[in-house]
């Protein structure tokens, strides 16, 4: 399944809508200031949530979960060493190789790649571009790769 968004950096701020390959409505993300942290809320095209992102206060070290329907389903936490940065993902058996900056990276796993990322030119413009394999795991990847994204703008 492949996914779209505008490009342009995702913030916590931000509303935005995801389109499938037909142009067609699939998500709605919409943040929000919280007390206890920033989130991201992901919508179906029901205006049901299916997936809260929540950024966790947790020192310097940046920690994100991903619940759906109210259970944690992922925690991503960004740890940092003197030669490189690199992602832990609690919950699944992903792993990340690419390149998070230019936008080509892919979330892979035991069952081959979960979803990869590239920009992508479209009619409607330049569009990031999520290639989910396992449909199953759509929303559990589609918001893995909005927390990377927001990662990535909120701790530089």
């Amino acid at each position: 399944m492949k996914l779209y968004a505008q490009q342009k950096p995702f913030s916590w701020m931000d509303k935005f809508c995801i389109k499938d390959a037909k142009g067609d409505d699939r998500y709605f993300v919409e943040g929000e200031l919280h007390a206890s942290g920033h989130r991201l809320h992901i919508y179906d095209t029901n205006k049901t949530e299916v997936a809260l992102i929540r950024n966790k206060l947790s020192g310097l070290r940046p920690r994100v979960e991903i619940l759906q329907k109210g259970t944690v389903s992922a925690e991503i936490l960004k740890k940092r060493s003197l030669l490189k940065t690199e992602y832990i993902i609690n919950g699944s058996d992903w792993i990340v190789r690419g390149d998070f900056r230019t936008h080509d990276y892919v979330l892979m796993g035991g069952y081959g790649n979960a979803v990869s990322v590239k920009i992508v030119p479209l009619n409607w413009g330049d569009c990031f571009e999520f290639d989910i394999s396992n449909t199953a795991d759509e929303v559990k990847a589609l918001s893995a790769v909005m927390t990377f994204d927001l990662i990535l703008e909120s701790v530089k």
